[in-house]
């Protein structure tokens, strides 16, 4: 089938590029950036059109959802555009959340400039980085002096005095202004996912443990600096009769036999989570294998004796037997062509006669 220069143009018209952002989804509400995702006014150079060099103003909150980040990971760069001649080259570019009553500084980066009239990119080391949540805002605190600038746009922003830096301030009693678009964007990396340093593994232990006995201690890594100490480490499922007979410290990490079990022989396995504040995770098995030990007879020593009279005809009592084990136990005599027996009295204990 041929198609005439008529219809060409018409699939040509028809066709409409679409452009996909991707996010990673997680387990705990939080949607992990992908690597190199840029949050903020892309093209800094195109706003470069004035700034606050003649104003009272020193912080500036953004306002519109092109500043707002949908996602959690680590501001690794800054971009900002700063203006020509300024006085200073410092300047505090933040990031803000709603907390509910009033508004929380997530945190800040104090970044130097180099270069005036250019975009001016900043690289953040690793363990300075701020986390940014999804809901949280770009700003910047020109403490020194104007620094960013600013071009016209179609997006919302507030302004404030700020007499020292805050860490909180109530935003929401500023003034919505618009149609002011600020010349900076955050790039932020991905957030790593948590592993454990030491599962999958398995772990033997008697079937006459008691309560407390702390049988694992779980390791956990995570190669952002940012996450030390925050790592959360939960169980998740188990097999066996794990979940009956073993718990977790979540303070310490340690795995301990619950109080009033009684461990009964077999495999039980236990699965874990470890997570970061963005909801990365990743999971490990602790496989508890509990062995039967056999019982101990405590009553008789190693050369225990009883002496009785050759001319002894009738059933008489040579001796009672304890016996430590955590399960009901059997007793028999083993020895052959010997006047003697085992017997139950009582139900319960073994008696030599």
């Amino acid at each position: 089938m041929k198609f005439g220069n008529r219809w060409i143009m018409m699939f040509s018209r028809l066709f409409i590029p679409l452009y996909f952002v991707l996010c990673i989804q997680t387990t705990n509400g939080q949607t992990s950036c992908p690597g190199d995702y840029t949050i903020g006014e892309q093209n800094t150079q195109s706003k470069k059109t004035d700034s606050y060099k003649d104003d009272t103003v020193n912080a500036v909150l953004n306002f519109d959802s092109k500043y707002k980040f949908d996602c959690c990971g680590f501001i690794s760069k800054w971009e900002i555009f700063v203006r020509k001649n300024p006085g200073t080259l410092n300047v505090k570019v933040q990031v803000w959340y709603d907390s509910g009553t009033i508004w929380t500084l997530r945190g800040e980066n104090d970044i130097t400039a180099t270069d005036d009239n250019k975009e001016n990119e900043i690289t953040i080391s690793t363990g300075s980085r701020i986390r940014v949540f999804e809901d949280d805002y770009i700003g910047f605190y020109e403490y020194a002096g104007s620094v960013i600038t600013y071009g016209n746009g179609g997006n919302n922003y507030k302004t404030a005095t700020f007499a020292s830096n805050e860490t909180t301030y109530n935003w929401t009693a500023e003034a919505l202004d618009d149609k002011r678009d600020h010349a900076i964007h955050a790039r932020i990396t991905q957030s790593q996912i948590p592993t454990f340093t030491n599962l999958n593994d398995t772990v033997a232990i008697s079937n006459n443990e008691v309560a407390g006995t702390v049988l694992f201690t779980l390791d956990t890594f995570d190669s952002d600096p940012e996450d030390a100490g925050l790592l959360t480490v939960a169980h998740a499922s188990s097999s066996g009769s794990a979940a009956t007979f073993f718990e977790l410290d979540s303070t310490t990490s340690e795995v301990k036999i619950k109080s009033g079990v009684s461990l009964s022989p077999g495999d039980h396995s236990m699965t874990f989570n470890v997570t970061n504040p963005c909801s990365r995770s990743s999971s490990g098995i602790l496989t508890i294998r509990v062995e039967n030990d056999p019982p101990v007879i405590t009553s008789l020593a190693t050369n225990s004796s009883t002496t009785i009279s050759e001319d002894l005809t009738a059933e008489t009592l040579l001796h009672t037997l304890t016996v430590t084990d955590s399960t009901p136990t059997t007793c028999q005599l083993d020895s052959t062509g010997v006047p003697f027996q085992i017997k139950i009295i009582s139900g319960s204990t073994s008696k030599v006669f």
